[in-house]
């Protein structure tokens, strides 16, 4: 599991100053509403998301053999994050959408295994539930911090640091 985290957080390290590390298309929807992509990256991220997670999905069909992990007793390490996760969030969207909150993710296995049923869901519910919240943010709390600050770079003989200055 660790060693899992460890490449979670290492994507968003070595790829978010390239596209802001959109792995979900939820996560790229709220960034069209609240102006930081376009809708045509939206679209592209999102294909390219779907590329990813069935890529992805391929290959760890490859590698991950389900029967020896059950003999042998494997079993899953968890955080303190994902038992929360576990604990408050999968009770109330099991039931639903077997709490996937990440439609690529979805696309991607039922794509190679072919199983479509209620697929829609999978995409209607992270999107909407983005589109709303990011919405709401947006009308009720959201102060465009670029149109506040400004951007100084205080530089000496070895450091050029940028700091930001609230107006």
């Amino acid at each position: 599991m660790l060693l899992c985290e460890t490449f979670h957080y290492s994507h968003f390290q070595i790829f978010g100053h390239i596209s802001g590390s959109h792995i979900n298309p939820a996560l790229s929807l709220v960034g069209v509403v609240m102006g930081k992509i376009s809708l045509q990256i939206f679209v592209v991220y999102t294909i390219a998301q779907c590329i990813g997670a069935t890529l992805g999905y391929s290959i760890a069909r490859i590698f991950v053999v389900y029967t020896i992990a059950q003999c042998i007793g494997a079993t899953l390490g968890y955080s303190i994050a994902r038992m929360w996760f576990h604990f408050i969030i999968f009770p109330f969207q099991a039931q639903f959408a077997g709490c996937s909150i990440n439609p690529a993710r979805s696309f991607g296995p039922a794509l190679v295994t072919g199983h479509w049923e209620n697929h829609w869901v999978y995409w209607v519910a992270p999107l909407s539930g983005a589109f709303v919240g990011s919405f709401i943010y947006r009308v009720l709390f959201y102060d465009n911090p670029d149109k506040h600050n400004t951007v100084t770079y205080d530089t000496n003989e070895s450091v050029k640091l940028q700091t930001v200055d609230e107006a």
